[in-house]
């Protein structure tokens, strides 16, 4: 993450000034790349803890069914974001 910061900052820090709209849209999408990516990091991070804590519990078969469920919720708001991605 802290990478893909420096590279946002490096490419909007090489516009020059002048182009004040460019530099924004660079700013604004890479915020939105970032975030985005940050979000399924934690999904997925999330889904291995729950694999790993749950599974002892409750069971293979129920954990699985509950992370496919927890996903079929997540997905639509994973793919917005990656709509938007490529919008841009």
């Amino acid at each position: 993450m802290a990478l893909g910061f420096f590279s946002v900052r490096a490419c909007y820090t090489q516009i020059k000034p002048q182009y004040r709209k460019t530099r924004r849209a660079i700013l604004i999408g890479g915020a939105i790349y970032l975030s985005s990516a940050a979000a399924v990091h934690l999904m997925i991070g999330s889904f291995a803890d729950w694999t790993s804590t749950l599974s002892p519990l409750l069971g293979r078969e129920e954990t699985a069914a509950l992370i496919t469920e927890k996903c079929a919720r997540l997905m639509p708001a994973v793919l917005s974001m990656i709509m938007l991605l490529f919008i841009q």
